[in-house]
């Protein structure tokens, strides 16, 4: 590579990949991967041989619904990393790809008149709130925080109301 490696992460795995921590190094549009077991063995984890990764994300939106929505309550909120992990986007610009299907998610939450699925994913660089464009795609949906409610507070707000809409049986 030439240059300077610009960002690397470190994802503990969940559920079925307790464990295991997947490490990712990116620069520009690079990325390697690797996963290393929880006995310490270590493996190489292959690009996806999708030829356009966008082309693949037409139901990306559902899909994390529906995992956001039978998650084990214990792991939320989650990030953006994690949560593109468990959808299996190891891929460089995988997060974008989340939040935009979040931002799907958000359309219709708020078409139906329901809290925004997408508050129980939060930015690892921002701590315990989503990232920007989670509160701009809010507002311009006519529904971001209240008159004098900070951002914070509507996230709680938000985050809450998805967990007790989470717990409430349907029928």
């Amino acid at each position: 590579l030439d240059g300077d490696v610009v960002a690397v992460a470190a994802q503990r795995g969940v559920g079925d990949d307790a464990g295991r921590t997947r490490i990712v190094a990116r620069h520009g549009a690079r990325s390697w991967a690797a996963v290393v077991e929880a006995d310490g063995t270590a493996h190489e984890v292959p690009p996806p041989v999708t030829a356009d990764p966008e082309a693949t994300d037409t139901d990306l939106p559902d899909r994390l619904r529906t995992w956001l929505m039978t998650c084990d309550t214990a792991i939320l909120p989650v990030t953006y990393g994690d949560l593109a992990g468990a959808m299996g986007l190891d891929a460089p610009g995988a997060i974008g790809r989340v939040a935009r299907a979040l931002e799907v998610t958000m359309a219709e939450d708020a078409e139906e008149g329901a809290p925004f699925l997408a508050a129980l994913v939060v930015s690892r660089a921002r701590g315990s709130v989503p990232a920007r464009g989670f509160f701009e795609t809010a507002a311009a949906l006519g529904c971001g925080p209240a008159p004098g409610e900070d951002e914070a507070a509507f996230h709680a707000r938000q985050m809450g109301q998805v967990l007790a809409a989470r717990a409430t049986p349907v029928g």
